[in-house]
């Protein structure tokens, strides 16, 4: 056999063994699907685990809330809802439901996807700012002042305002 018949048998097993390999270079199985069966103990652990990281965070919300409430003044009345607000909900509820559908009816499913990206991208560096600004402030204590800052809404009129900061 000469070199250049040994060639073309090279390029030949080469582009064979391409051929039986997908995309992530695993072979492939040849006249079988492989289909993944979920065993009951991971079923099982899936939803025990979904169980469980949603109670936890409504747990320690509620709980969190009661010790904040009971920290503030006596004096400060509890938000109620009335029952012109129980009323107007149904109907609020609707007209923001049947206003999603026209927006998802009018806008293609791009520009919503580039909309919601945009979005969560901003909500991202939103939070990881605030999770690496103590971190900042200490390599970086004088160059980046660490001020608060408190709106403050008012309610009346010019002579007679009634504050609240949040």
């Amino acid at each position: 056999m000469s070199e250049t018949e040994q060639i073309p048998e090279a390029v030949a097993a080469v582009l064979e063994a391409l051929n039986n390999t997908d995309s992530n270079g695993t072979e492939q199985a040849l006249n079988a699907t492989a289909k993944f069966v979920a065993s009951p103990e991971g079923t099982a652990l899936a939803y025990g685990s979904l169980v469980f990281m949603a109670l936890l965070p409504i747990y320690f919300g509620a709980l969190r809330s009661v010790t904040c409430s009971k920290s503030k003044n006596a004096s400060d009345m509890p938000e109620t809802i009335t029952s012109r607000d129980a009323a107007r909900f149904p109907i609020i509820a609707s007209c923001t439901l049947f206003g999603l559908y026209l927006f998802f009816k009018v806008f293609s499913q791009e520009y919503i996807n580039m909309l919601l990206s945009i979005y969560f991208f901003g909500l991202g560096v939103l939070a990881l700012s605030h999770i690496m600004s103590p971190l900042m402030s200490r390599i970086f204590p004088a160059s980046f002042p660490n001020k608060q800052f408190q709106l403050l809404f008012t309610q009346g009129s010019e002579e007679a305002k009634e504050g609240e900061t949040c």
